[in-house]
């Protein structure tokens, strides 16, 4: 039975994959050395990348690989693409095939990675149990730092979801520990992870001050996370409002939409920032769903997610504000009062005069409906903020 080691020209320009090195990857794709089937699935590994995964579970799925090792790294992709596509029961019965197929071919690589991915898929199907029995099974399997690291930053967050904030802890406490050990890439990558699970445990001030460092080395297609989150969290931690979307973004579609997505929320524009988080549905079917809600509720916890239900449990809901309507007197006032009350996100200026005058939206308006605002902060106990043109309670 044919080993790794053994398809030299498959190995060759996965190699150049993982490392991202497109162009020497694209080279070698387009010369003679591959077979079909190697081509196939490194094709799919494309596809995947480019979130074309409908194509890659196509193509994957006609294929039948003769070689054990092939067919692993086809059952490895393919489990993959079911992962990238939401559907975790698929994509945890080919990586248990992937898996099974590794251990015949004596693949140690093969044998960590799809049980580290089985691991995933049996959490993404909240099955926390068998998540956290192959998370230990692939420890077993690490043979270097680097998927160390990977185990201890999982077994931080699987023990986080599961309620045991000092077990997680403990995991977050020995990779950082270890951070001496890892290669420059791994090690930021790590003091990334590091900075999320600091900020879900409640260590903000230190959530911060890691995006800080990381903010002034990071580079490549990783940069935009770190950006997105440190820009995001000082936010929260001034309570201040976004400013323009760093140009660093503009090249993530994730991390774009969600800028986008806090936004317009942030300017009262509630209809087209849910049209922007179907599009991130859309882009990211695994870990989100429609309605402004996550695929796993401990990524509630996220930066991202604190700071959108920061802005949707503002303090204008009618449960957070317990007012007597009956003394305000003037009719538009009290208009004012229910609209400001019953929004779930700050309220534009143009929507708010719709609505207490009953017409389309005239700036000639916009006196009446400033002195009325401040007729409104004079008569009742709570604070109105204005910010981008966008009404709310303070919180």
């Amino acid at each position: 039975m044919k080993q790794r080691h053994e398809f030299i020209a498959y190995s060759k320009a996965l190699a150049l994959y993982l490392a991202e090195d497109i162009a020497g990857f694209k080279k070698m794709f387009a010369g003679g050395e591959l077979e079909p089937t190697e081509k196939k699935i490194l094709q799919a590994r494309i596809s995947n990348r480019e979130h074309r995964w409908d194509e890659a579970i196509e193509a994957l799925s006609k294929l039948t690989p003769q070689d054990t090792f092939l067919a692993a790294e086809c059952n490895f992709v393919l489990a993959t693409s079911y992962e990238y596509r939401g559907l975790f029961q698929k994509s945890a019965l080919h990586n248990e095939r992937a898996r099974t197929q590794y251990a015949q071919c004596q693949d140690k690589f093969g044998s960590f990675n799809s049980t580290y991915n089985l691991s995933i898929a049996f959490s993404r199907l909240g099955l926390e149990d068998l998540s956290l029995h192959y998370l230990l099974e692939s420890e077993k399997l690490t043979t270097s730092e680097e998927r160390h690291s990977l185990v201890h930053r999982e077994l931080a967050f699987v023990y986080l979801r599961r309620g045991d904030q000092n077990k997680s802890f403990e995991h977050l406490d020995i990779l950082m520990k270890r951070l001496h050990l890892q290669g420059e890439t791994d090690r930021r990558i790590s003091l990334t992870i590091a900075s999320d699970l600091f900020f879900r445990l409640g260590f903000k001030e230190k959530s911060f001050a890691i995006l800080t460092e990381l903010k002034s080395i990071y580079s490549n297609r990783e940069k935009s996370r770190v950006y997105f989150e440190y820009y995001a969290l000082e936010a929260l931690l001034e309570k201040k409002a976004l400013g323009t979307k760093p140009q660093c973004l503009q090249d993530s579609p994730e991390y774009s939409l969600k800028w986008d997505i806090l936004t317009l929320l942030q300017g009262g524009q509630t209809a087209e920032a849910e049209a922007k988080w179907d599009e991130l549905v859309k882009l990211l079917p695994q870990r989100h769903l429609r309605g402004f809600k996550s695929m796993n509720a401990s990524d509630d916890k996220s930066v991202f997610m604190s700071y959108l239900n920061t802005l949707r449990s503002c303090a204008s809901r009618s449960s957070v504000i317990n007012f007597d309507l009956s003394t305000i007197k003037s009719n538009k006032a009290r208009l004012l009062f229910q609209r400001l009350r019953d929004a779930q996100t700050p309220v534009r200026k143009e929507e708010l005069i719709e609505h207490i005058w009953g017409v389309p939206y005239d700036p000639s308006l916009d006196a009446r409906f400033y002195k009325l605002i401040e007729r409104v902060r004079g008569s009742i106990p709570h604070k109105i903020v204005n910010q981008n043109n966008a009404y709310q309670f303070s919180a």
